[in-house]
């Protein structure tokens, strides 16, 4: 689950970093990226959703939503991340990997 979390962060702070040191931390470095049937939490104390899909634009999140409700674009790059959790916004605030 971390590695979903840590993933989504670096994938979202990617075109903030300078290449040479973003290329060491980010495995995933397609302009449109789709991360498929996450769990979502918000962190607004909702419950979290299930089956999520959230495509990354030019390192922002374009689009969250059900599975089935999203459109990802064709020239997405799909992480297909089923048993993970995302949570947009936690930039690697602390973790152990």
């Amino acid at each position: 689950m971390l590695h979903a979390i840590v993933l989504a962060s670096l994938v979202v702070q990617a075109p903030a970093l300078p290449p040479a040191l973003r290329d060491s931390f980010v495995a995933v470095s397609a302009p449109v990226v789709a991360l498929t049937h996450v769990m979502v939490v918000d962190g607004t104390g909702a419950p979290p959703a299930l089956d999520q899909t959230i495509v990354i634009r030019d390192g922002k999140i374009q689009s969250v939503g059900r599975f089935r409700s999203v459109v990802i674009p064709p020239e997405a790059q799909r992480l297909e991340l089923s048993g993970h959790t995302v949570i947009p916004g936690i930039v690697g605030m602390h973790d152990h990997a």
